[in-house]
């Protein structure tokens, strides 16, 4: 009989985390790509500069697809959100980009959440991938602390600031890589190799 008790509470266990959106599959996908995106930034200095921009061009799109399905969480405690990128590790990151991709590293672009639209703005691609490699990471690794709390900030927090900042960011940076790869003006590979 206890055998029969340890698997009725096995199953109420699996229903429950069947239940809750923080481990869902939107948001195991979205690790995947967001775990992948990060590794691959803290090692930017060791590819060339196309295979840079053929990786960027390629995870951009399903980094937002899947950031744009995470599920709505309101966490059961507030307090278990914490922030771990230090500003000496975005500094980091920031600088290894914008090595990578000078001189090519600076656009023009229009910001509509702006008072001032219709006004072009100077930006980074370094900054704008190092922002969502901050808010990616943070989530990242408050995800794999081992609490459901904790699961439910980091969803929650990068949902948020997937909308307020680093979704759009990087819909400008795959706009400027696009032009960058498929014009031929500014990167020394051509298309061709680049498709390879």
């Amino acid at each position: 009989m206890p055998g029969g008790i340890e698997n009725m509470n096995q199953k109420a266990n699996m229903d429950q985390l069947k239940n809750e959106p923080a481990y869902s599959i939107q948001v195991l996908e979205f690790i995947k790509a967001a775990n992948d995106f990060c590794v691959y930034l803290e090692n930017i200095d060791t590819v060339e500069k196309m295979q840079a921009a053929n990786y960027f061009s390629r995870i951009i799109p399903l980094l937002y697809l899947k950031a744009s399905l995470l599920p709505e969480i309101k966490p059961e405690d507030d307090s278990a959100n914490e922030k771990f990128v230090t500003q000496e590790q975005y500094q980091d990151i920031f600088n290894k980009i914008r090595t990578k991709l000078m001189p090519d590293d600076e656009f023009w672009f229009v910001d509509p959440s702006s008072p001032d639209t219709g006004q072009s703005k100077k930006g980074s691609l370094a900054e704008k991938l190092a922002d969502a490699y901050q808010d990616i990471k943070d989530f990242i690794i408050l995800y794999q602390k081992n609490s459901k709390s904790a699961k439910q900030n980091a969803v929650k927090e990068c949902s948020k600031m997937f909308r307020q900042r680093w979704g759009l960011g990087l819909i400008n940076v795959l706009g400027i890589l696009h032009t960058l790869i498929f014009s031929g003006e500014y990167f020394d590979d051509t298309v061709e190799d680049f498709l390879d």
